[in-house]
């Protein structure tokens, strides 16, 4: 299945990365700047990344394991194809692939842990998904 749009989400990143003040600077400070880019975001969002992702929320935390990226995103598909590892085999290596292929996104990994939420449209909760920098 070739939903979930890898391709148009890598796109997204790449342009709000690009076009994004916040990653003009060359090294993350953590948490405080992680915080700025996910209100950067936030402008552009909701955002259509294909017929069935909305891409719905970013925001920082700080977490056990360092800053906590969390990229939320809305998923309009059947309740039945909803559980954890349906949409981890349809969109894990490609979320993976597109954090660790610019050295910008490379850069943003080495601040914070990406964290991904997949719920439906209708609010109920799928599954997170982490990327990590040791994942590159």
């Amino acid at each position: 299945m070739k939903f979930f749009g890898r391709a148009l989400f890598f796109i997204s990143l790449v342009f709000i990365f690009s076009t994004s003040s916040v990653f003009a600077a060359s090294k993350w400070a953590g948490l405080s700047q992680c915080k700025s880019y996910a209100e950067e975001v936030s402008h552009y969002l909701p955002q259509q990344l294909d017929a069935v992702t909305v891409w719905t929320n970013a925001e920082c935390w700080p977490g056990g394991d360092g800053t906590i990226a969390r990229f939320s995103y809305s998923l309009s598909i059947p309740e039945n194809k909803a559980y954890p590892k349906f949409v981890k085999d349809v969109v894990y290596e490609g979320l993976i692939n597109s954090w660790c292929t610019t050295p910008e996104t490379r850069e943003f990994l080495n601040s914070v842990i990406v964290e991904a939420v997949y719920s439906l449209s209708n609010g109920k909760y799928i599954t997170s998904l982490r990327v990590s920098k040791d994942m590159c």
